[in-house]
């Protein structure tokens, strides 16, 4: 039993995809999907400053092409937030946004309502060393997001890479429907996460970009 519950603890780590540092110095560019929602996030420069990144960039990257109000995102539209890519002390790639803690604030919200699962209360804790379960207003806390810079001997045409969060319902058809690439493709760079097996809000995978592919 002992075996059995060992394999199972390991099982669920490596649920979610992590890179590892290839290159040795990561890349500039890395993408976090992030549904939309005016209610919660505000506007899109709200946004941008939750994540350090230009409003700019975050639309160019979502394919908004100006500010206008007619072409503004709304509620539900999927937005592309741009940031580094580096190596992390685990040998893994990641980045760390900081964020302030406000009134009300807890640790697993923050993970799940802040920042749309696209980081854990685990992660959140080990990176910040830490127990979240007592902060406090105005408390700075590192928020690790996992992201990719792509594999070479895979596919050298695919340089920028898309961290995403496992959707509703989301299987290997749904996910090369939503990004119009083959699943084979997309399960080469995340082998450890079964494409038709996915959970709701846990798995997260990286999806291949070429060019401007998101514009």
């Amino acid at each position: 039993w002992r075996i059995i519950d060992i394999l199972g603890f390991l099982s669920i780590c490596f649920r979610v995809s992590r890179s590892v540092c290839i290159p040795s110095n990561g890349c500039n560019v890395a993408l976090a999907y992030y549904i939309y929602n005016e209610t919660t996030d505000g506007n899109v420069s709200a946004l941008a400053s939750r994540f350090q990144a230009k409003e700019s960039d975050i639309l160019w990257y979502s394919g908004i092409k100006n500010t206008s109000s007619s072409s503004s995102p709304v509620s539900g539209d999927p937005l592309m937030i741009p940031f580094d890519c580096r190596c992390g002390y685990d040998g893994f790639l990641s980045h760390n946004f900081s964020y302030t803690v406000v009134q009300g604030d807890e640790g697993n919200t923050i993970a799940t309502d802040k920042y749309k699962f696209l980081t854990n209360i685990d992660s959140m804790t080990s990176v910040n060393s830490k127990d979240l379960n007592t902060i406090y207003a105005n408390n700075v806390l590192l928020i690790p997001v996992n992201c990719s810079c792509g594999d070479p001997s895979i596919n050298p045409s695919y340089g920028l890479f898309l961290t995403y969060v496992a959707e509703e319902n989301d299987n290997a058809d749904i996910i090369q429907q939503k990004f119009n690439l083959s699943a084979q493709l997309i399960q080469r760079y995340n082998p450890l996460v079964n494409l038709n097996l996915l959970t709701q809000n846990k798995d997260i995978i990286f999806v291949p970009a070429k060019g401007n592919f998101f514009l």
